[in-house]
């Protein structure tokens, strides 16, 4: 059930990325948050699910991109793919350390973004670009993380069939 609604959600969430203006309400940024919430479906929603959404996302945020076709659909795959790899027992049970992860994510996430713009020719000055967007950034998407992380666990939930007897 809950991979059902997050696919709604993800594509959902990867449209307002790209419509929304880039001046967002926090230190002019706005929170990736198609990343946060395909990384945190793969870790709660398992792997496979994770990786779908994590395609139909990336698809969205390509066609906005203007970067080579493909690119942050890989890079939203690597990135989903890694943030389940250190421990999957784990991070289906803390929320701490989901959000860490997401953090970790979203400094991986941006750091390969930046290296294709630059691949492509783009020029980019790193210190400005580590202290004034990605680290605002990456506390951004984890504190965010902990509101999917309930969203998610809410539509995890299965409901159990209460057994009335006739005592």
């Amino acid at each position: 059930m809950a991979f059902y609604v997050s696919i709604p959600l993800v594509l959902g969430a990867a449209f307002l990325q790209v419509t929304l203006p880039q001046v967002g309400p926090v230190a002019g940024l706005k929170p990736d948050l198609p990343l946060v919430l395909v990384v945190m479906a793969g870790m709660l929603l398992g792997l496979r699910k994770g990786l779908v959404l994590a395609f139909l996302g990336g698809l969205v945020l390509d066609f906005y991109s203007g970067m080579p076709f493909g690119f942050v659909t890989l890079v939203l795959l690597l990135v989903t793919y890694l943030a389940r790899f250190p421990n999957p027992g784990l991070l289906e049970v803390n929320p701490m350390v989901c959000m860490f992860i997401v953090g970790l994510a979203t400094l991986f996430y941006n750091g390969i973004l930046s290296l294709g713009v630059v691949a492509l020719g783009g020029e980019t000055d790193w210190m400005r670009l580590a202290t004034s967007v990605v680290l605002p950034l990456t506390v951004m998407n984890a504190l965010l993380s902990l509101l999917v992380f309930g969203i998610l666990v809410l539509l995890a939930k299965k409901p159990v069939p209460v057994r009335e007897g006739w005592r």
